[in-house]
């Protein structure tokens, strides 16, 4: 997700997955699903890759 203020700033967001049992005893119900990323820096420039992960094959 981005978004960019009334001062031109650029903000964006990334909603990653989690690598956990789906349907722990505290929160049987929930909205959760499984996946990663894998973030890269290289000076002032960023990559965020996000996986995700369905029926135990990465997307």
């Amino acid at each position: 997700h981005t978004e960019t203020d009334m001062n031109g700033k650029i903000t964006t967001t990334w909603s990653v997955g989690c690598l956990c049992d789906m349907h722990p005893d505290y929160a049987k119900l929930n909205k959760w699903s499984q996946g990663f990323a894998i973030a890269r820096r290289d000076g002032d420039d960023f990559s965020v890759k996000n996986y995700r992960i369905h029926k135990g094959t990465i997307l």
